[in-house]
Formats: structure tokens, C-alpha cells, sequence
């Protein structure tokens, strides 16, 4: 491997999507997070950690400032970019709305937002498939962080927020009776998890003979750090 540093694996990752990523404290937490910590304790590497917002991630993998990027992030080819190499999938999401439970019977999918206000993350799956799904009068706000986004819904603030399925079921858990799931569904095809890599680095071979090996585990057996 021909790492940024000697012996570190510099990380560059987004705060705010849980149970994914996320940040505490400053360190960064969740289930990429633990994938790629058990990938270097395997080759006797550290992680060096930075955080970015979500749509810069693979951008700083090509600009040379991180060997790989890490926050849920599907593969896609706008996503392309000069020096960067795609690891294999390690894990397999749908598009999902999350509301207010009380707003169940109101709302079954986005057809029905229209003159509502749905927020995304910027530059995220779930903004390009809201962009392209939403009703013309429906309003689209933008959140660096689904945290901010579940307490602007529960204050009434926006109607729902776009998510993965597996973030929105783990929101509902832990806001019991408050959110709800609904309008599950695919994009144009499934949609896998990959980690965008420095090409540089030549960290790509190992990390997906890791994800082969490994990725059975990631939702479950994996506990957020």
C-alpha cells in the first residue's frame, strides 16, 4: 500500500448520517466506521479521521487528501472522478420517506407532498431521487446533519425527510410512536454501498478481499462504535 502517511489510513468521512457515520466528541462514529477500523487493525494501520460534507467525499479522495471515503455512499457514474477507484459493494439500500407517525394516514408516498417541504441531504441519493419524484410544487430543503432534520420534523418545521430505509427504520426505533417509514423503494436499480479510494494508495485489492470476506456482517454483527 502507498498510503498519504506511513502506516495511517486517512479517512475522510460526513457527520451527519446515522447510524452510518456520524460524529461524537469529535470522533467519528458508526457502522462504516467500524468496517474500515476492523479493515485496519488487519493490516496494522491507524485511521486518521476527517470530516467533510457528504457531496465533497469523493471529490477529496481524487484531490489526494484521503486514501478512501467512507459514508454510505453509492456508486454512480457522475461519481467518477480522476484517480479514484471504487471498492466493491458491502451493503444493499433503498430510498425511503420518514414522517410523523400521527401523519401516517396523510401520507403513503412522495406523490402526496404536494406544497409540503421534504429535506435531504445535499448532493445525497436521496436528494437526486426527490429531485426526480417530487410532485412540482413540492418544496426541497437541504440539512448536513438527519439529526437536525428528525427534530425540525417533529417540530413541524418540514413534513418529511428523505433517508436510506435502513436509517429510516433505525430513526423509528428510536424515536418509538414519533416517525414513521413509508414510500420504500428503489432507484433505478438496487443501490450498493462502496468506498471511493485513492488509486494512488493501492488499497483497493485488499480492502475488497476484506469486503468479500467481511460484508455479511456489517448490519447487525457490527455495533456502532
Amino acid at each position: 500500500m502507498h498510503l498519504l502517511t506511513p502506516n495511517i489510513l486517512t479517512l475522510g468521512t460526513y457527520s451527519g448520517f446515522a447510524p452510518i457515520a456520524w460524529q461524537h466528541e469529535g470522533r467519528a462514529c458508526g457502522w462504516d466506521i467500524s468496517f474500515l477500523q476492523r479493515f485496519a487493525d488487519q493490516h496494522g494501520l491507524r485511521i486518521e479521521t476527517k470530516f467533510y460534507p457528504f457531496a465533497e467525499l469523493w471529490e477529496r479522495v481524487s484531490q489526494g487528501v484521503v486514501d478512501v471515503a467512507a459514508s454510505g455512499i453509492t456508486y454512480m457514474p457522475s461519481r467518477e472522478r480522476n484517480g479514484v477507484v471504487w471498492s466493491d459493494s458491502y451493503f444493499t439500500v433503498q430510498r425511503c420517506l420518514v414522517i410523523r407517525a400521527a401523519d401516517h394516514a396523510k401520507y403513503a408516498s412522495i406523490a402526496d407532498f404536494a406544497e409540503q417541504t421534504i429535506e435531504v441531504t445535499p448532493g445525497s441519493a436521496a436528494d437526486i431521487d426527490a429531485l426526480q419524484r417530487k410532485p412540482a410544487s413540492t418544496r426541497l430543503s437541504h440539512c448536513n446533519n438527519l439529526n437536525d432534520a428528525v427534530q425540525r420534523l417533529l417540530a413541524g418545521e418540514i413534513a418529511a425527510f428523505g433517508t436510506g430505509d435502513f436509517s429510516g427504520y433505525d430513526y423509528v426505533r428510536r424515536f418509538p410512536g414519533q416517525l414513521a417509514v413509508i414510500d420504500v423503494h428503489e432507484m433505478a436499480g438496487p443501490e450498493y454501498f462502496a468506498f471511493p479510494t485513492r488509486q494512488a494508495s493501492g488499497i483497493v485489492e485488499a480492502l475488497n478481499a476484506f469486503i468479500h470476506a467481511h460484508r455479511h456482517e456489517y448490519e447487525g454483527n457490527l455495533q456502532p462504535t
